[in-house]
């Protein structure tokens, strides 16, 4: 991630901010419990991210940076700065977070077929 774009935005991380990627499993809602289990980014977990979720989830969420996930990039006019998941372009004002960004990804540590989380991590 580029640091000084992020804090030009007005996003602050730590060094290695610790984000979920992808929808996640279930209706949207995820952003009080990532909050809880100590992500630094907040998502609202949809497939597809619209203003409501978006909203929910800033509000579950009002201390920590916010990602989206979306198709249209029209649902972000004017919404605060935003980490957009995106392979496409994102609007001024926005960061984009694609497929083609350097990230480390956590495993599974009990999946025989995939490296030690703490020698990834090391």
């Amino acid at each position: 991630m580029r640091r000084d774009e992020l804090a030009a935005l007005g996003i602050q991380l730590p060094v290695l901010p610790a984000i979920a990627l992808g929808p996640l499993p279930g209706p949207p809602g995820w952003a009080a419990r990532l909050a809880r289990i100590g992500l630094d980014v907040a998502a609202s977990g949809a497939a597809e991210d619209t203003a409501e979720t978006l909203a929910a989830a800033r509000a579950a969420a009002p201390h920590l940076p916010l990602k989206a996930l979306v198709a249209d990039a029209g649902v972000l006019d004017g919404a605060p700065p935003l980490i957009v998941e995106t392979a496409g372009d994102v609007p001024a004002g926005h960061y984009r977070l694609g497929p083609d960004e350097d990230v480390v990804a956590a495993v599974d540590g009990a999946d025989p077929g995939v490296e030690d989380p703490n020698e990834v991590a090391r």
